[in-house]
């Protein structure tokens, strides 16, 4: 009996194993084949974009495979092997099921990242931007994890739609928060010299701004978005109220549900008292605390998030610091009553950080920034009126300087003949009349300064440093249009703050000794100097580049053929008269190794462009070769006669359009002449390839085998 029993329960346990042994196995087809489909579709939805796609069907059978997956390698831990069922065969049985987890395994990455971006493409178009954000930046985490080589096609499609998403839910929340809350200049009054600044924020939207901040924070935009608005109100608000008159208006229109905030600013005025500065400040923070300030977290609120990006700036500036220390808030005022009530009130907001307690200990050496406005007005009057009134001033680097440290980039001693060439050379150049004015006001300020005691110096010393930064500042404003269309200002600009750059930083060895010491730094001007020689670079570079642009696109705008030559060689020459008018208006404005590198490298760009066209034309024949070789003669005959050898030396491209000249001669024995199996001239500038396709476009079938054989 007991014999029966145990077959009995052996062959329960072989027909148990042999099912669990079947599972496995269907299991591991159903696996690859739902992995096949899935893929399937999605890359058809995001790769090839022809088909929509419903998700829902495979990802619950992803579940129910999961789920079998799971119960299988659960059972097989706990089977021992038996005489019915060996060792060999559950190994056999477990690998199995280790595929089917690889499998799995690539499913949930694929189930989970395409459930993510559906879901918050269904957020963001049902307009839940919250939900939609926190999806996306889930999916951006999901991102990181190592995707298996046979997906990778699919996760980059993914990663492109996940930024399209991402680049429109930026803009709707970016405007979101423009609705609600936005900053504008008003048209000017006439006749008063007057700017008016308005701040406009909604009554009603603000669970919806807050919405938006949050959701921001998810995509990387809030950082951004708070520090941009933060730079704007510094700006445009607080630095107006402490530099001019200014009157503060708040308004609230309940028909239109908007609070604004209106500042009227006398740009020709002086600074105000300080207690008015202090006051109209004050009047800006109660109307952002009263209707902006709302709670974005438990931690803070919308002005602390402001607060955390320009606190600093905005405290160096209304409260003179040279540095912002929350553990230590010193003033530099001797209004300290309205000093410490603004400083109060400003940490009560939530704006800054600071221990309020410790009062007491105020230092009165810093700048008073207010008092000295009056120079900094006749500054920047200076810098306004004489701005088209040209001098001619002789250049700050000497001439061996520009020589070694210049274009030529020279290592060495100077040849005798280069030596007296560059001491011929004229060493001057043309600066505005503006801007020499403002060097001998300067000048003046600090001859001033070094004569002075510790409190007055540094004063005068500020007020330079801050005649410095107005330069900077209001330039690009007040040039940018007229050097956009100018060749001559924008070289004159450029002059004024490459000039004015090696001036300030000349100044640093004149009065060194007199420069005093705050703390562990002394003042200087270096930066100020960098900002300047930037914003001229910047300003004159544009122009550079926009004329550099508009001659690529004349050499472009016709083709090389023998049909529309005429016009080819018109586009041709009309580009280089367009250099001779550049060059006229240069070389004797600009410094000579300025003008020289902007002129290299504008006839660099159109040479090149013009070369590689050539390059790219695809049959060129007889006829039409000796029209090209013609117009290339013609082209480098007229910048010999306006540019020196030395000067176009540095023009690359020169070479190798006088090469192409040389193959359309027609001689295939100069040519494999001057090739010299790569080592004769015509190899030092055109490549191969390029040596190659030429003679394809120009030359019959045998001639172009001949050459070609001998080529290598």
């Amino acid at each position: 009996m007991s014999s029966f029993v145990a077959q009995v329960l052996a062959e329960k346990e072989r027909v148990d194993l042999e099912d669990l042994e079947r599972e496995s196995y269907n299991l591991l087809n159903d696996a690859l084949s739902l992995k096949h489909d899935y893929i399937d579709a999605l890359e058809c939805h995001y790769v090839k974009l022809i088909k929509p796609l419903n998700s829902t069907v495979y990802i619950i059978s992803f579940q129910i495979l999961h789920t079998s997956c799971r119960a299988i390698s659960q059972t097989l831990e706990e089977v021992q092997p038996t005489p019915t069922f060996s060792a060999v065969q559950l190994e056999t049985l477990s690998a199995t099921i280790e595929e089917v987890k690889g499998y799995v395994s690539i499913l949930k990455q694929l189930t989970d990242l395409d459930s993510t971006l559906s879901n918050a493409k269904m957020h963001y178009d049902s307009r839940d931007f919250l939900e939609s954000a926190k999806k996306l930046g889930l999916f951006r985490t999901m991102l990181a994890e190592e995707a298996s080589t046979e997906i990778i096609t699919l996760v980059e499609a993914m990663k492109r739609e996940w930024t399209n998403l991402c680049g429109s839910l930026m803009y709707d929340l970016t405007h979101i928060w423009r609705e609600f809350i936005s900053l504008k200049n008003m048209p000017r009054s006439s006749g008063k010299n007057l700017k008016v600044v308005r701040l406009n924020s909604s009554l009603d939207d603000k669970k919806r701004f807050l919405m938006a901040v949050e959701a921001m924070k998810h995509v990387d935009l809030q950082d951004h978005m708070v520090k941009t608005w933060g730079s704007m109100l510094l700006e445009q608000i607080f630095k107006p109220l402490i530099e001019h008159e200014c009157i503060v208006t708040k308004e609230v229109n309940y028909s239109v549900s908007m609070a604004h905030l209106e500042i009227m600013i006398k740009e020709d005025s002086q600074s105000p008292t300080y207690a008015v500065v202090l006051h109209n400040c004050k009047l800006v923070f109660e109307y952002l605390d009263e209707n902006v300030n709302i709670q974005i977290s438990e931690d803070g609120n919308f002005l602390n998030m402001v607060g955390t990006f320009i606190d600093r700036k905005f405290c160096k500036l209304i409260f003179k610091m040279s540095f912002f220390d929350s553990k230590d808030f010193e003033t530099f005022s001797s209004d300290v009553k309205a000093t410490e009530g603004l400083k109060r009130y400003l940490h009560e907001i939530g704006f800054i950080q600071c221990d309020v307690s410790s009062q007491g200990q105020h230092s009165y050496e810093m700048f008073d920034y207010l008092k000295n406005c009056a120079i900094l007005e006749e500054a920047n009057s200076m810098m306004h009126k004489k701005i088209f009134e040209t001098v001619v001033v002789k250049h700050m680097l000497t001439l061996k300087h520009q020589y070694y440290k210049g274009i030529f980039k020279k290592v060495g001693p100077i040849s005798e003949d280069a030596s007296e060439k560059w001491e011929n050379m004229p060493n001057q150049l043309i600066i505005s009349k503006s801007t020499q004015d403002i060097m001998d006001k300067v000048s003046q300020l600090l001859e001033l300064a070094i004569t002075k005691e510790n409190v007055e110096c540094y004063k005068l010393m500020y007020t330079v440093k801050n005649i410095f930064e107005m330069y900077a500042m209001s330039l690009p404003e007040e040039c940018e249009e007229l050097a956009r269309n100018s060749a001559h200002f924008s070289a004159i600009i450029f002059n004024n703050c490459s000039h004015l750059c090696e001036w300030i930083v000349s100044l640093g060895a004149k009065y060194d000794g007199h420069f005093p010491q705050m703390g562990d730094s002394i003042i200087k001007f270096a930066e100020e100097a960098i900002c300047i020689q930037n914003v001229g670079m910047n300003i004159f570079q544009s122009y550079v580049t926009s004329q550099i642009t508009q001659l690529t696109v004349k050499i472009n705008e016709s083709e090389i053929s023998r049909k529309g030559f005429s016009k080819h060689e018109e586009s041709v020459k009309e580009c280089i008269n367009t250099i001779k008018i550049l060059k006229s208006t240069w070389e004797h404005v600009l410094a000579y190794d300025v003008y020289v590198k902007v002129m290299v490298e504008i006839i660099y760009s159109v040479i090149k462009e013009w070369t590689m066209k050539i390059f790219l034309t695809e049959r060129i024949s007889p006829d039409l070769a000796a029209s090209l070789r013609v117009l290339i003669q013609d082209i480098m005959t007229n910048l010999k006669m306006n540019f020196t050898k030395e000067e176009l030396l540095m023009v690359k491209y020169l070479e190798k359009l006088n090469s192409i000249k040389v193959v359309l001669e027609g001689s295939s024995f100069e040519i494999i002449h001057k090739w010299r199996k790569g080592n004769g001239p015509l190899a030092t500038c055109i490549t191969i390839d390029e040596m190659k396709k030429l003679v394809r476009s120009f030359f019959e079938d045998d001639d172009v085998v001949y050459i070609l054989n001998n080529l290598q």
